[in-house]
């Protein structure tokens, strides 16, 4: 019952404009659902909370929880529970978009550079103009044909999310490549710039102006 009472008092302060929770705001009543499930586990309401709890913990780190959050809508709408089957697939709903907002930006990321290189500007227009319909991010092009210092264009990238105080995660989900990739960029862009840490690479590219022109 207290799990229940927890989880109906979360989807109680939640609605379509709030921040994203982080993890550790949902980890306490995902491990409070583990142990009522370990406690009752022939209670389908009480699996269907933890499995709404492990989206909601999913959605939190960033992770498409569309199929997650799909299966929890299911489980309720089976239980004839409207309220929390009418909340998941709004979540279920979310995902989904949040899913083809990035297929569609990393398509026209690619598209958008590609014409770039090919210097076809009434392409390129065309997609900037798709991208603006649609709120979809491009990636801006470099204000110098190389970057400086010898980075490749992957470090410049992410170069300026460091400038602008992203962490390796979000700069990874900007630019469409892994935690540890990021990282192995960091690395190797700090090395080149002769620096010590991300702070140090911030202020280099704010020296010298590598970004003035975003």
């Amino acid at each position: 019952m207290g799990l229940r009472v927890a989880a109906d008092g979360h989807l109680s302060r939640t609605g379509p404009q709030e921040q994203r929770p982080t993890p550790a705001d949902v980890a306490a009543l995902l491990d409070a659902a583990r142990q009522a499930v370990a406690g009752h586990p022939g209670s389908p309401g009480t699996r269907l909370l933890l499995e709404q709890c492990e989206a909601e913990h999913a959605r939190a780190a960033g992770e498409d929880a569309a199929a997650a959050w799909r299966r929890v809508a299911d489980g309720w709408e089976s239980l004839e529970r409207p309220y929390p089957m009418a909340y998941a697939r709004f979540r279920e709903a979310e995902a989904e978009a949040v899913a083809r907002h990035r297929r569609a930006t990393a398509a026209a990321g690619g598209a958008f550079a590609a014409a770039e290189r090919l210097g076809a500007g009434p392409l390129r227009e065309q997609i900037a103009a798709l991208a603006s319909r649609y709120r979809l991010d491009l990636v801006k092009p470099l204000p110098a044909a190389r970057p400086p210092l010898g980075l490749t264009d992957r470090e410049f990238a992410v170069l300026r999310g460091i400038r602008t105080g992203r962490t390796n995660r979000e700069i990874g989900q900007t630019l469409y490549i892994s935690d540890s990739t990021v990282s192995v960029h960091v690395t190797n862009l700090m090395r080149k710039l002769g620096v010590r840490n991300r702070a140090e690479a911030a202020t280099v590219a704010l020296r010298e102006g590598f970004f003035a022109g975003d």
